[in-house]
């Protein structure tokens, strides 16, 4: 779990993302940890260093906008959410929150760009140009 963190953050530094996105590794992770949900650590089988770690990756990635919005469209925030619905962990559940703010945050900046797409042509109706 460890080597796809920081294969993810490889990834981030080197600006290959779009090789990380194409290689599943993604969904392979969310897919890990959705199979956590609900159970305990004997019965998924994931110890408490490797959620973090699938985490940890997830939220490199989650902080460039090209990764993000693939995190989006698989709907992992959703699934985070979930999973932090019945993690028991305190450090998993850290690291999941953190993952919430990078989400929020930038679900705010997106809703800020529309409010600005959206205004813009409000403000040019009351402008009269000049004429020579």
């Amino acid at each position: 779990c460890k080597v796809v963190r920081n294969a993810f953050m490889g990834c981030a530094k080197d600006d290959a993302v779009a090789e990380c996105l194409e290689s599943e590794a993604i969904e392979t992770s969310v897919s890990l940890l959705s199979g956590t949900m609900g159970k305990g650590e004997e019965e998924h089988g994931l110890s408490v260093v490797c959620r973090r770690a699938l985490l940890e990756g997830i939220l490199c990635l989650a902080g460039l906008e090209e990764a993000r919005k693939v995190l989006w469209s698989e709907k992992v925030p959703e699934i985070l959410q979930k999973i932090y619905e019945t993690e028991t962990d305190e450090e998993v559940n850290e690291v999941l929150e953190r993952c919430a703010n990078v989400f929020i945050e930038e679900s705010g900046n997106l809703a800020d760009d529309v409010e600005e797409e959206e205004a813009a042509p409000e403000e040019k109706v009351g402008q009269v140009e000049e004429l020579d």
